[in-house]
């Protein structure tokens, strides 16, 4: 599961960084990202676009929101499979968080990747009526079984992509073959892990 991330990002080194033209958003906050929240995601409409989406899908007549899906079955299950052929997108991240059980306490780590300060969490979309009636963009973010640094806090992390298979992975016509190829557990000698309370910092 993901149920946090962190985004602290300059709007300039955003549109660099995915090769955005066309955009309307003027700045993007710094702040750890929960669900439900607004937050910039990009999505490709004949080239790559950033778009402000809440993430999590919700539920009829509930409260709750979906906020991730399974690699292992997004193409199968029925609000999950038209978005994941159409309407893939991006989540920039500088970080994610995770949470194990130490004992009696929660330890909250952040994981983040070396080298990368913005980093390509693989989602996808769909429009839902908002508020006001007219439609928004919710999404959500794809999980993944953990790689071996990961298994050592959680049995689950969310999809990294790399930055050469950014585009195919927001591509509609992408062959369906290649996308799901993408749905893999990010190398582990990259994944960089810090406990978040300061008493630890360190790499598996």
């Amino acid at each position: 599961m993901c149920g946090r991330y962190y985004l602290k990002v300059n709007i300039d080194e955003l549109l660099e960084r995915y090769g955005i033209l066309k955009n309307e958003i003027k700045s993007v906050k710094e702040r750890e990202i929960f669900p439900s929240w607004q937050v910039p995601i990009i999505i490709y409409q004949e080239r790559p676009e950033l778009k402000l989406a809440h993430w999590g899908f919700p539920v009829p007549y509930q409260k709750k929101l979906i906020i991730n899906a399974r690699a292992e079955t997004i193409g199968d299950r029925k609000s999950f499979k038209e978005p994941f052929r159409k309407q893939r997108c991006i989540i920039p991240a500088n970080a994610f968080f995770e949470w194990s059980t130490e004992g009696k306490n929660k330890v909250k780590y952040r994981i983040s990747l070396q080298g990368q300060k913005i980093f390509s969490l693989a989602g996808i979309y769909e429009l839902f009526p908002g508020e006001k009636g007219s439609p928004g963009i919710n999404f959500v973010i794809i999980t993944t079984e953990a790689n071996k640094t990961m298994q050592q806090i959680h049995q689950r992390m969310p999809v990294i992509l790399n930055p050469e298979d950014e585009l195919d992975w927001l591509n509609p016509a992408a062959e369906a073959e290649k996308i799901r190829g993408l749905l893999q557990p990010y190398p582990e000698e990259d994944i960089l892990i810090q406990r978040e309370d300061g008493q630890l910092s360190f790499q598996f």
